[in-house]
């Protein structure tokens, strides 16, 4: 199956495909949150993985950190 064949097949199936810097970058999150979370399904294509941008969308639990105060 090509590349292209499988990337159509489980576009179909996630309901839509995101890399995780895209969707870091739709969460305002750092990129590294998309790699160590390891309740995200990744989907491996070849080299590449994605997301699923429906499940990402539907992710309420996915948020920035909070920053530090400086304390003077």
């Amino acid at each position: 199956m090509e590349y292209k064949d499988k990337i159509s097949e489980e576009w179909a199936k996630a309901g839509g495909l995101i890399s995780k810097a895209v969707a870091a970058k739709i969460l305002k999150v750092n990129k590294s949150v998309m790699t160590k979370r390891k309740d995200l399904k990744k989907i491996q294509i070849g080299n590449d993985e994605f997301l699923s941008f429906a499940e990402i969308m539907s992710r309420e639990d996915i948020k920035p950190r909070q920053k530090k105060r400086k304390t003077e």
